[in-house]
């Protein structure tokens, strides 16, 4: 433009007049000031957007609306996608007004606030009623079946309290009759694992955790001739003095592993470099069964299964002890062959004395 301006100039005489060239000199002017101006503001507006926690998780609020409803937009659009094309322009779009002109996104801005607000509030409102209510309840289990073992009702009892945060343990057997050809128990009293708490025998000033709340909560399990020995509950304190747990890996009950998966343990057992979380994922996909055990569990299975095998807990002290056997053995093999080698003293004055006796019978 400069240089337009110059070359003009330099014509003024013969092509154009004065008044022409300062119109032309202002219009100039008041563009590079109003370009000024432009970008003074969008230095600003990026300033203002990046300073402004709200704008941003707006921004983000519309990109991830953006993206769930993606899958459902592409299954409405036209077969080229043009459709899903146009709406995820119009998003991006929308995106970078926000972020550029956060006057644009005060109405919006303002719905976020409301929003917000009004999930605080909900959120209050559910802990006060929460509070009102006490703390959740534990349910009991559903009216008694039939079932052919004791165990068979041990294992849907517990079925039933995996999914409502409790486990039950058998006690006191008793009552003992002849069925299902031996003689056994016929009584169980069924407690929660929570229950009663056990007499410590320690004499010493440690003081073991424990998970034993003194839970009043008790079951009775009974085999009669009137049922035919088959195994049928019923609940007698039906109150505990706890909440649920927050899952089935709080519990030992649960986290117990199947024959199968001690058995595959135990051969992996051999890998040191196995981790514990390494082998709690693979004794979870193959061998099957209970899935809510934690690495400690698997560890302590691998030290059983080391323990029974034979294999010390630290090889390299294993190894190191080995070795140090292995040097004795060669010290004392060595020092036996140097004593076979070397004569005893009285060897020594028998051959001293020989040449003597020899001159006397001479």
């Amino acid at each position: 433009m400069e240089a337009l301006l110059q070359s003009l100039a330099g014509e003024s005489s013969s092509c154009m007049t004065t008044s022409l060239l300062q119109l032309l000199q202002q219009n100039h002017q008041r563009r590079q000031q109003e370009q000024q101006r432009e970008q003074q503001t969008r230095q600003q507006t990026n300033l203002d957007g990046q300073q402004n926690p709200l704008l941003q998780q707006l921004a983000q609020a519309v990109q991830g609306e953006a993206m769930q409803r993606q899958p459902s937009t592409q299954a409405a659009s036209a077969p080229d996608g043009s459709s899903t094309e146009q709406q995820q322009a119009a998003m991006a779009s929308l995106v970078r007004n926000l972020n550029a002109n956060p006057s644009l996104a005060a109405p919006l801005l303002q719905i976020l606030e409301e929003a917000q607000d009004a999930q605080r509030q909900a959120d209050r409102d559910a802990r006060r009623r929460q509070d009102a209510l006490g703390p959740r309840q534990i349910p009991n289990p559903p009216e008694s079946i039939e079932y052919p073992t004791m165990s068979a009702l041990l294992d849907g009892l517990n079925a039933f309290y995996r999914d409502h945060g409790a486990a039950v343990v058998k006690k006191s057997a008793s009552n003992y009759r002849v069925f299902n050809g031996k003689k056994q128990p016929s009584y169980y009293s069924v407690h929660c694992d929570r229950g009663p708490k056990r007499p410590s025998s320690s004499k010493g000033a440690r003081r073991a955790s424990s998970t034993k709340l003194d839970c009043p909560f008790r079951i009775v399990a009974a085999a009669t001739a009137k049922h035919n020995f088959s195994w049928k509950y019923r609940v007698v304190v039906a109150e505990h003095n706890h909440g649920p747990s927050e899952g089935p890996a709080a519990h030992a009950m649960h986290r117990r592993r199947t024959p199968a998966q001690k058995e595959l343990m135990a051969k992996l057992s051999h890998y040191d470099a196995l981790k514990a979380r390494d082998a709690a994922e693979i004794v979870r996909t193959a061998a099957g069964g209970s899935a809510f055990f934690t690495a400690k569990d698997v560890y302590n299975d691998r030290q059983r299964a080391r323990k029974d095998a034979g294999i010390s807990k630290n090889r390299k002290q294993q190894q190191r002890r080995r070795v140090e056997e292995e040097q004795q053995q060669q010290q004392q093999q060595q020092h036996r062959h140097e004593g076979q080698q070397q004569p005893t003293a009285r060897q020594q004055e028998q051959q001293e004395q020989q040449p003597q006796r020899e001159q006397q019978e001479d």
